[in-house]
């Protein structure tokens, strides 16, 4: 190098680039996420603040915040405002308000401030107008709804024999199904007494829960057989079955209890959300992998940069020591 040149500081090196090229190659093309939005705080809301946020949404709509009707016959979403159709009639916006409340694809603000202006329609403007517009918006369809299950996966059981009961000892009875843990409803002394069997709350969880309700079916327990009200004692366990929708939403102390600790999911709700959160960390680790590059960049540059300053040092020493020589 001739005395006086200027060498210019190298970038990252290769293998690194293309460690985060290929990082983002094929993890953007998988979860279709910008990479560039990887650090940007995520603005939407958990599927379990929807109740919340579909309150305050409708709150601003019922204090005239949020423009809706433009015309005698003409309405408009106001969360769509780039939509192409704009005009819609009540019935119209009532339906487009219902698709996307259900769309399990949407993201849970969006789905929550449109459940919002469903329940703002229905309560002002449909009943107002005279018109018996009633759609099942969430979910839209009732039979989905009546397929869903509690979760946390749980089981239920009903006309527990008397004796000593607790949930401990009724763990261990059923440690076949590999329960978590299991909560007895009512005391010793109530004539039916009943208890709520909680499972994992992943896939696993969700088999064992299966086996549970299938075991009482074959052993003529199940839930059919306590509808039949044959209330036939003998089996050590009483009647089970998995909890469902209407159970969910049944008066009592088992519905009850089903509600403050758990929702309603059906199958491919589960599946969708566990997609989403598996999407989420691999996004997550994308952005670390980035952030360690982008450090391992930066000490490389320095380590280069010192390495330059010290050849100079080398280079300005070897020129003294050949003048001294010289001289």
């Amino acid at each position: 190098m001739e005395d006086g040149a200027t060498a210019a500081v190298p970038g990252p090196g290769t293998e690194h680039r293309e460690t985060v090229a290929a990082a983002k190659g094929y993890f953007s093309h998988y979860l279709q996420i910008p990479m560039e939005n990887c650090s940007a705080e995520e603005s939407d809301v958990s599927d379990s603040d929807i109740p919340e946020y579909k309150e305050k949404i409708h709150a601003r709509l019922q204090a005239g915040k949020m423009k809706v009707k433009y015309g005698e016959k003409a309405f408009r979403c106001p969360f769509c405002p780039g939509k192409k159709k704009q005009d819609y009639k009540l019935k119209e916006l009532l339906q487009h308000v219902s698709d996307v409340g259900s769309a399990l694809k949407r993201k849970a603000k969006e789905r929550a401030a449109h459940l919002a202006l469903a329940m703002y329609l229905e309560r002002n403007l449909a009943s107002s107008s005279g018109n018996s517009l009633q759609l099942a918006v969430e979910p839209k369809n009732l039979k989905n709804e009546q397929d869903k299950c509690v979760w946390p996966w749980m089981g239920i059981l009903v006309n527990l024999p008397p004796g000593p009961t607790g949930g401990d000892r009724l763990s261990k009875q059923l440690s076949q199904f590999r329960p978590l843990e299991v909560a007895i409803l009512g005391n010793p002394k109530d004539q039916i007494l009943c208890a709520i069997v909680k499972f994992a709350t992943d896939w696993s969880g969700f088999d064992d829960a299966l086996h549970f309700e299938t075991h009482f079916i074959q052993k003529k327990y199940g839930k059919v057989d306590w509808n039949k009200r044959n209330c036939r004692r003998g089996y050590p366990y009483g009647y089970g079955w998995l909890a469902r929708f209407d159970d969910y939403h049944s008066p009592g102390p088992i519905g009850e209890h089903l509600r403050t600790n758990g929702g309603l999911r059906s199958v491919g709700d589960r599946e969708y959300e566990r997609q989403q959160e598996i999407k989420s960390c691999i996004a997550n680790y994308v952005c670390q992998i980035e952030e360690k590059n982008k450090h391992i960049w930066k000490l490389e540059q320095k380590k280069d940069q010192k390495a330059m300053e010290l050849r100079r040092v080398m280079e300005e020493k070897d020129r003294l020591v050949q003048e001294h020589n010289h001289s």
